[in-house]
């Protein structure tokens, strides 16, 4: 029996502004992201790192302002290549995705005009992160700092 998962794309339009956002041993890392010229994304610099035991205002703060970095112009970039994630990695502190992978959990982030969505993610192998099968949640704007951190920790619940 094959698996079904819900669509990334489910989760946001056209005029979404994603995000992503990593919870790794006991650091959160935020990525901004852009829209490739060949229809993919990407995450950009800078990333933004914060303890987990940081407050749900702190949390929610900074992700507005990785979501505010959101880059509309799609770049000229391969998302394949690989060269791409260094700055990711350094901020991580490991030498390769794969290494990445192991302990960290994701969750994709889209503002929306009237909501931002969380999306969690769950490992797929070694090496990708795949919708969990309960899909989105979605919290109503305005909200406070405090809400969408909040949010955050929550949808990272659902993180397998």
């Amino acid at each position: 029996m094959s698996e079904s998962f819900p669509s990334i794309e489910n989760a946001m339009t056209r005029d979404s502004i994603p995000a992503s956002v990593y919870m790794r041993e006991d650091r959160f890392f935020l990525c901004p992201e852009a829209r490739t010229s060949i229809g993919g994304r990407v995450i950009v610099e800078p990333t933004r790192v914060l303890p987990v035991t940081c407050s749900d205002a702190a949390l929610g703060a900074l992700l507005l302002e990785v979501l505010d970095a959101y880059q509309p112009t799609p770049i000229e970039m391969d998302p394949v290549d690989s060269r791409r994630l260094a700055p990711f990695l350094k901020a991580v502190g490991v030498r390769s995705y794969k290494a990445f992978m192991v302990g960290a959990f994701s969750l994709g982030v889209y503002r929306e005009k009237d909501s931002i969505t969380f999306l969690p993610l769950m490992k797929k192998g070694s090496s990708s992160f795949v919708p969990v099968p309960e899909g989105p949640r979605s919290l109503a704007l305005p909200a406070s700092c405090e809400a969408i951190g909040s949010a955050v920790r929550e949808a990272f619940t659902a993180c397998k």
